[in-house]
């Protein structure tokens, strides 16, 4: 507190923006602050000290306002902390300025929206950029690709660029951005002085390498709850460059000739289980979306996305699935997968519908519930037969000493996690089929075996995560290269770096020994590893666990200590999948099911391989090593690190501002969302912070002894250069230490114009290396360039003299010729101009005439116009004179005619009534007769109908009588009628019953016409009186 004066500017922690302004206004017994309001309606508020404790930091004062975007590199700002890189890249990031280069490392804010950083004009500019010849760009992503692709230019060292940060940081998209610079920076050629920039089309493998995204994005990412795109495994890419015919730093850009991609510990459980508002990989959800738009090509998607258990859908994003499905589709017809697109969609729609699968408890056993209709589904997409998948997912085949192969049944949960093993396996094997066919598409060409590498590795962090060897690499490349050149270093914290660097090489007792015993081994269970971890490793300073706490333990990470559960850990190490599911599927009638389970046995965990013989033994049974989690990922890792080591690190961190991943705070479209809290709490786990510091004080630029000579001889005065070219003769091997070279290096820094660049001991010698600051490197390559552009200058001067001097007298002969042409031109020219002038004369005469002749037209139209004008007015008050007597006299008729129909309409009154009144006694008198008329005519109607039903009667009963006789006769006689009398009396009978129905039917319709007459007299009665009124 005492160092601190009245009016310092001071950074004062707080819990909600981890670090507010203020400056002290008393220093008394206790200081008393004055913080600086957050917004313009807050007012000034006094903070006094010590109560409550806060920590305090010195503010820069070159930091103030808008001073940190004068800052592209935070190790210049001369005090720098925790909360002055809080604040440059809280200023630089409302600015639209998302990259902020610290010492070596690439800070870089994902802003959540587009920005016009990332054009051809942009890539040109750092893929066209010397060193030297301009000032430094921005920092870019770009820059560090930029720089990458320098060092394969110039030394043809292998590079890698180490991309990290947590889950929604921009990972992927900046990954996208460096692959984008490589290959399309490898099809330009840099413009060096005097010469134009050249352009070539992109190769093959450069189209394929930037076309290979979107397939990989597919199958390998997901929606989470911090990130809508978020790579669920680990990727790390390798670019690989043809040998350019020289090296340097004006040279054209080296050729990308291959690729290869090596991915890490793929998200195998997202298949088949997503937490609450995740998802699972975007290919399930763009074929759903494609098949219910009717797209081919995808068996067993016909079903609605909701009747899939092991998928959360998300119906807001059919349509954007269904773009991203015509992308997939177009990688993989670029990476040559055209054919095998309905063989992965089969596996993956089989995958889907294993989700579905439900099994029945039968005692200790289960069976497949649903009578099969899934798992026929599922056995057909597979091309196994359903009988063997369900016999492999419930019962298990075990080689019993003395009994030979047993099958014992499973019980639900072993069934279920069969199941569920199956579909994470099935995918995983797909994912990795898709990779290499990529690796293979994009291979590494015959002309690039000796070949020079750009690899990038991505990986994701969260707040909890561990501080990885590749993160503290950061901080401790300088050291360590110090370290292995007989530097000395008087710091603690660099001597602890490079102690840990170098123990990297050791073996150690890895904290995972015991983890591969407690699986395998039966009865092993979680809390007994978790005790034989306490019992290894207790007393070591990164570990430590809780006794009140069982079956857990703490490891202290970089941004602070863990606690790690060990429920259900065995398990999940182990991933195993059943020998029986694999034999299953490698017996499948498809050939790229078989194939991907052929060759894999030890990658699904299978302890066992080879066929049953016919008498249902195993003859051969093959011990394979056992596989587990750890295990993979742990060899995994050796070997990314071993790759790492042999090649040149840059560093780039993406930082996630915000954790709702909103380009602007709510209500405020002008304002970037900048969280500070989770900002800090990044730069924390991430080792910034210890990276800048171990930058600014060591030496980022290194050269072999050899590689300097190569490189900056040219600064040598005239006499030294000689003695120069012969240590580089006789030096082969860059990095065997050679006294001759050794003693050239000490000449050329004894140079008096290098040592006006290297002002001051800001440099340091050592055994095979020589090691500089990045300003100081600059300067030298600034001073080699302006040295090589004043030779080329003189050059370019002596090459322009001569040219010259034949220009000049090609010229002067020219000259002499031209003077004679150009005399006889000009008397031709003289004399046509005056027959022009001549034919002018006469041309101007006619024109002059015809303008008399125009202007006299025009007149008499002018005249004929105005008198048409006059006349037609005149005519005009005529016809509205006439037209007012015309209404005159139309009003005078009218009126007269109204009057005359008024006296009228009295007579018409009368008349009217006198003839209603006779047309209702008409019609009355009428209707009555028509009543008299039908009903004498039914009447008569009536008495036929009586008469004919009386016939009909004395007809019937003389019918009966004759057949009552004719029975008597055929009795006596035994004679009967023929059937043809019987037909005939039948028929006639039916024709006296078609008459009397004829008969109906007359009376009906003579019933209707009757009807329509009356209604027709009436309808006639109306109209007269209507028109009679009217």
């Amino acid at each position: 507190m005492a160092s601190f004066e009245v009016e310092d500017l001071l950074w004062v922690s707080c819990p909600h923006r981890v670090w507010r302004p203020g400056r002290v206004i008393d220093e008394g017994e206790g200081l008393l602050l004055q913080l600086e309001p957050e917004d313009e309606e807050e007012e000034p508020a006094p903070l006094p000290l010590p109560l409550p404790p806060k920590r305090l930091l010195r503010r820069n004062v070159v930091l103030l306002g808008e001073g940190a975007l004068r800052y592209d590199n935070l190790t210049e700002v001369p005090e720098l902390h925790e909360a002055a890189v809080l604040h440059a890249l809280d200023v630089r990031f409302a600015h639209q300025q998302i990259y902020t280069l610290t010492g070596p490392v690439l800070l870089a804010v994902n802003p959540f929206r587009s920005l016009p950083l990332y054009g051809q004009d942009a890539l040109r500019s750092f893929a066209a950029r010397q060193v030297g010849v301009a000032a430094a760009p921005k920092p870019h992503v770009f820059g560090i690709a930029a720089k990458a692709l320098e060092g394969i230019r110039e030394r043809y060292e292998s590079q890698t660029v180490l991309i990290s940060g947590e889950s929604g940081a921009g990972k992927t998209e900046t990954t996208k951005f460096v692959m984008q610079f490589l290959a399309l920076a490898s099809a330009e050629r840099p413009a060096a002085s005097g010469r134009k920039e050249s352009k070539r089309t992109m190769s093959r493998v450069e189209r394929q390498v930037l076309g290979s995204n979107p397939l990989l994005e597919a199958f390998g990412n997901a929606q989470t709850l911090r990130n809508d795109n978020s790579s669920r495994f680990g990727k790390y890419i390798e670019l690989h460059f043809a040998r350019p015919a020289q090296l340097g730093d004006d040279v054209p850009n080296p050729k990308l000739s291959g690729a290869r991609i090596r991915t890490y510990l793929l998200e195998k459980v997202r298949v088949i289980r997503q937490s609450e508002g995740e998802r699972s990989f975007h290919v399930f959800y763009q074929a759903l979306a494609a098949a219910a738009n009717g797209g081919d090509q995808l068996e067993g998607f016909q079903f609605p996305p909701d009747s899939f258990k092991y998928l959360r859908h998300d119906q807001a994003k059919a349509a954007e699935d269904l773009q991203q499905y015509e992308a997939t589709l177009s990688a993989m017809s670029a990476i040559g997968l055209s054919h095998e697109v309905p063989k992965i969609f089969r596996v993956l729609a089989a995958i889907l519908h294993m989700g579905n699968l439900s099994f029945n408890v039968s005692g200790e056993s289960c069976q497949v519930a649903g009578e099969g209709n899934t798992l026929a589904l599922i056995a057909e997409l597979l091309a196994v037969p359903s009988k063997d998948l369900a016999a492999a997912l419930t019962t298990r085949t075990r080689q019993v000493p003395g009994e030979g192969v047993i099958r014992s049944p499973q019980n639900l949960e072993k069934s279920a996690a069969c199941r569920d093993a199956l579909a994470r396996h099935l995918y995983h094997a797909i994912f990795k089929y898709i990779v290499e066919r990529s690796n293979s598409s994009i291979g590494v060409g015959k002309e690039s075996r000796a070949k020079a590498s750009a690899g990038f590795w991505t990986s994701s962090a969260s707040s909890s995560s561990r501080r990885t060897p590749w993160s503290s690499s950061a901080s401790t490349t300088p050291m360590s290269s110090c370290s292995s050149s007989s530097m000395s270093s008087s710091s603690s914290t660099r001597r602890h770096c490079i102690r840990r660097r170098a123990s990297n090489g050791k073996p150690r007792t890895s904290r995972t020994m015991p983890t591969s015993w407690s699986c395998f081994h039966v009865g092993g269970t979680a809390e007994a590893w978790c005790n034989k971890l306490v019992r290894l490793h207790e007393g070591k300073g990164h570990f430590s666990h809780d006794r009140l706490k069982k079956g857990t333990f703490i490891i202290s990470h970089f941004a602070g200590p863990v606690t790690y559960l060990c429920t259900e850990f065995l398990e999940k190490n182990k991933d195993e999948l059943s020998a029986d599911l694999v034999q299953c599927l490698k017996d499948s009638d498809d050939a790229f099911v078989r194939e991907r389970f052929e060759e894999h046995d030890r990658v699904f965990g299978t302890s066992q391989s080879g066929k049953l013989g016919g008498d249902g033994r195993n003859q051969r049974v093959m011990k394979a090593q056992r596989y587990s989690v750890s295990g993979e990922f742990r060899q995994q890792l050796q070997e990314l690190l071993q790759q790492i080591e042999r090649t040149e690190p840059h560093f780039i961190r993406c930082i996630k501002p915000n954790p709702k991943n909103q380009a602007f705070v709510d209500g405020d479209s002008s304002k970037p969302f900048f969280h500070r809290p989770s900002v800090a709490e990044q730069l924390s786990y991430q080792g910034v912070l210890a990276a800048i510091k171990v930058a600014r004080a060591g030496f980022p630029v290194r050269f072999w002894h050899v590689e300097f000579l190569r490189e900056f001889r040219c600064l040598a005065p005239v006499e030294l250069r000689t003695a120069l070219e012969a240590a580089l003769k006789e030096s082969t091997d860059e990095l065997a230490p050679s006294e001759a070279a050794t003693k050239s290096v000490k000449a050329l820094l004894a140079c008096p114009e290098i040592q006006a660049a290297l002002s001051g001991k800001r440099w340091a010698l050592g055994h095979t290396r020589i090691f500089l600051k990045q300003d100081h490197s600059s300067a030298l390559r600034a001073l080699r360039a302006k040295l090589r552009t004043k030779s080329a200058t003189r050059l370019q001067a002596t090459q322009r003299r001569i040219s010259q001097r034949k220009a000049y007298l090609a010229v002067r002969r020219g000259v002499l010729r031209l003077q004679a042409l150009l005399r006889g031109q000009m008397a031709r020219r003289q004399a046509r101009s005056w027959r022009c002038a001549k034919a002018a004369t006469k041309v101007i005469a006619l024109l002059r005439s015809c303008a008399a002749l125009a202007r006299r037209k025009a007149a008499r139209t002018i005249a004929l116009s105005l008198q048409s004008q006059v006349r037609g007015s005149k005519s005009r008050q005529q016809f509205r004179a006439d037209k007012d007597r015309v209404r005159r006299l139309q009003r005078w008729w009218r009126s007269w005619k109204k009057r005359r129909r008024f006296r009228n309409l009295q007579q018409s009154v009368l008349r009217l009534q006198c003839a209603w009144r006779g047309h209702l006694a008409r019609r009355e008198s009428q209707r009555r007769s028509l009543r008299r008329f039908a009903l004498t005519r039914a009447v008569r109607r009536l008495v036929r109908l009586r008469r004919r039903r009386l016939a009909e009667r004395a007809w019937r009963a003389k019918m009966l009588e004759r057949y009552h006789q004719a029975a008597v006769k055929r009795r006596s006689s035994i004679v009967c009628k023929t059937s043809a009398e019987l037909v005939r009396e039948v028929m006639e009978l039916r024709q006296l019953c078609d008459e009397q129905q004829e008969e109906i039917e007359w009376l009906e319709q003579q019933n209707s016409t009757w009807r329509d007459t009356i209604e027709d007299l009436r309808h006639r009665a109306c109209l007269r009186i209507r028109s009679f009124f009217r």
